[in-house]
């Protein structure tokens, strides 16, 4: 009698009954709590900056070597001439999910000032030499990413 009832309560009281069964809306909506939606797992990279592991050290290279290849880029183009001698440009900064980068600014349509738009033409023309361009990394995904990149022009110097 023993044996049957330990049997009974075995049976009809397995594991699965006291399993906490949870949907999927439920584990989308906890992901979706969690989720930061304005953080990458990796920042866009170019190949010299493929190999760093680092989060920090690989968002230190991204920018280093944009802010390096424009920097060149104005120093190396005599045809550049700004009115202004103190300005700063918020560039923004748009990279796709397949890696292509686009720039533009707000401060076209506000500006009347024929050297800022030729400025701006100018740094798009420059994509063309920047060295290939890895998309950022969010979750294991490609994902398309924006940045504003201030240019401080200083023409006292």
């Amino acid at each position: 009698m023993r044996y049957s009832l330990l049997f009974f309560l075995i049976f009809f009281c397995s594991c699965q009954f006291f399993e906490k069964k949870i949907d999927t809306q439920t584990i989308i909506e906890n992901e979706l709590k969690t989720f930061k939606w304005d953080e990458l797992d990796q920042y866009p990279s170019f190949e010299v900056c493929d190999d760093i592991i680092k989060f920090e050290l690989n968002k230190n290279c991204f920018e280093s070597t944009i802010i390096n290849h424009f920097t060149d880029f104005i120093k190396n183009n005599d045809s550049i001439r700004f009115s202004k001698t103190n300005d700063t440009l918020i560039l923004d900064l748009s990279i796709s999910k397949t890696g292509k980068l686009k720039i533009s600014s707000s401060q076209i349509q506000q500006s009347s000032d024929s050297s800022v738009l030729f400025f701006i033409k100018s740094i798009q023309e420059s994509l063309i030499k920047l060295p290939p361009l890895y998309p950022a990394v969010k979750r294991g995904q490609y994902v398309d990413s924006r940045f504003k990149l201030p240019v401080i022009l200083n023409t006292n110097q």
